[in-house]
């Protein structure tokens, strides 16, 4: 008798630009959806210099970088991946010689790895919310990712992507826009003045978040990191937490760890140490986002960008 086929798995490694992650994930019973088989990180920052006028990753940033994917690579392999990819978001794609880290990246591993255009960053994470259980019976939303690099906006219309938009508002490139002294409480002043540039950035986008009764989901490492902060669960499982996430905890969030100097808010319960400099950006970037939005609430999903991708791959598997 033939043994039965081994069930399809994808592997994908999401080069961003404050972190390094790993997603291997197989289809669900539906075939829609994945679930999760791992999920792996390394808070590999490649992104410092992302806001100078010609963006260049440097030394440090190729090494590191590159030995993240190397270990990733080898830690997915277990699985024995049908089909594995690796993508590269805002950084790499806005950085002088990013497509020379990819081809590095390539000469070292074997690894064939695609920079996404901001449009299919955003498509991908919507094809990523499409996978995620507690949202099926969601047709019409707003979704919004924060990265290191970018902010993606999507709206979703019975179903699908209708509207994608990615912007250069990412906390890695905020906080070295806005803030002069990230060792520091960070200033009032600055903060207002990343939370109108925030505003003014949608405004010229054109992307509105219009019928207000359609709900905004969240996804990205910030508001992770947030909602983990936030409920401080003493089972330290982030599931065990609501995924709702309103403005006003958010904003006090956001008051509380800027009004601390890096050292102290790095002592903060859930919240990583690579993190501390830039959460207190990320959800002012945030705060700012949902004012523009008229949102008093968001609804968090862990189904993101690596989700997309291993949903698109697996679309492809016979």
């Amino acid at each position: 008798m033939n043994e039965p086929l081994a069930e399809p798995t994808a592997a994908v490694i999401d080069l961003g630009s404050n972190s390094i992650k790993l997603l291997v994930a197989r289809r669900d019973a539906s075939g829609r959806g994945v679930v999760p088989l791992l999920h792996a990180v390394r808070e590999t920052r490649v992104s410092a210099g992302i806001n100078a006028s010609q963006p260049f990753l440097s030394e440090d940033a190729f090494a590191a970088g590159l030995q993240s994917v190397r270990e990733l690579f080898e830690t997915a392999q277990p699985f024995n991946p049908t089909v594995f990819r690796l993508v590269a978001t805002s950084a790499v794609r806005d950085a002088d010689n990013g497509a020379e880290f990819m081809q590095t990246i390539n000469a070292q591993t074997g690894l064939v790895g695609e920079i996404l255009s901001g449009e299919q960053e955003a498509r991908a994470i919507a094809r990523g919310i499409a996978c995620d259980p507690a949202l099926v019976k969601k047709k019409d939303f707003f979704q919004m990712d924060l990265g290191g690099g970018s902010f993606e906006f999507v709206r979703i219309s019975n179903g699908l992507a209708e509207t994608a938009i990615s912007l250069q508002l990412g906390a890695v490139r905020m906080l070295e826009r806005f803030v002069s002294h990230p060792q520091a409480a960070i200033p009032r002043e600055q903060r207002d003045a990343l939370r109108e540039h925030v505003q003014a950035e949608l405004k010229a986008s054109g992307f509105h978040f219009e019928p207000a009764q359609a709900p905004l989901i969240a996804t990205g490492g910030a508001f992770t990191v947030a909602r983990m902060c936030l409920a401080a669960p003493a089972s330290g499982v982030l599931e065990d937490t609501s995924p709702i996430l309103t403005r006003q905890a958010l904003a006090e969030l956001a008051n509380r760890l800027s009004a601390m100097p890096l050292r102290s808010r790095a002592e903060t319960p859930f919240l990583p140490r690579q993190r501390a400099d830039i959460l207190p950006v990320a959800l002012d970037t945030i705060v700012a986002a949902m004012d523009f939005a008229g949102r008093t609430d968001c609804q968090h999903s862990l189904c993101n960008l690596r989700f997309g991708i291993a949903a698109e791959m697996l679309d492809t598997v016979v």
